[in-house]
């Protein structure tokens, strides 16, 4: 298991990448560029969003995408996307009412 963010960040910064740059290229606005190499997932607009971009981002920098995607999708890794909240909500609704009922 390898930090996703920081994996991207270091090979951005090695070639000497900037946002604008990189947000040209791979239509993929800087904010979500940003949130990528922050992990933090709840800032993209939904799984699937998530793994386009990480694919995307991750081949631009010269890296295997499909990598980043795997580790996003592992079970060890704790996605904290919108999507994912929204599964935790469901669950946790679930246990309570099987619980109360």
């Amino acid at each position: 298991m390898f930090e996703i963010g920081n994996s991207l960040r270091e090979a951005r910064e090695r070639q000497g990448l900037g946002y604008p740059e990189i947000e040209l290229a791979t239509k993929i606005r800087a904010k979500y560029i940003r949130a990528l190499e922050e992990e933090d997932f709840t800032s993209i607009p939904g799984d699937a969003y998530i793994r386009g971009f990480l694919r995307t981002y991750a081949e631009y920098l010269g890296l295997d995408g499909d990598v980043y995607v795997d580790e996003y999708a592992s079970p060890g890794m704790d996605v904290k996307s919108s999507s994912s909240s929204a599964r935790m909500y469901f669950a946790r609704i679930l246990v309570a009412s099987s619980i109360s009922g």
